[in-house]
């Protein structure tokens, strides 16, 4: 049997559709990958330096 004769997928027999599929599913990854930039963000700006901080971290945190 040909390739050119052998049936299709439904979802490959509409290709629009095929790219509404495809720019959604990366929509919803930029959703996501924003909602965790800002999350981390908004932890980090609102955090206030700990003065008995002791230890690896305490340079990091006299340096913000």
């Amino acid at each position: 049997m040909p390739l050119a004769n052998k049936q299709k997928p439904p979802i490959l027999q509409r290709p629009r559709r095929l790219l509404m599929v495809v720019g959604a599913l990366l929509a919803l990854l930029l959703i996501v990958y924003l909602a965790t930039a800002a999350t981390g963000f908004l932890r980090t700006h609102s955090k206030v330096p700990d003065p008995q901080m002791t230890g690896g971290e305490a340079p990091l945190e006299r340096a913000m």
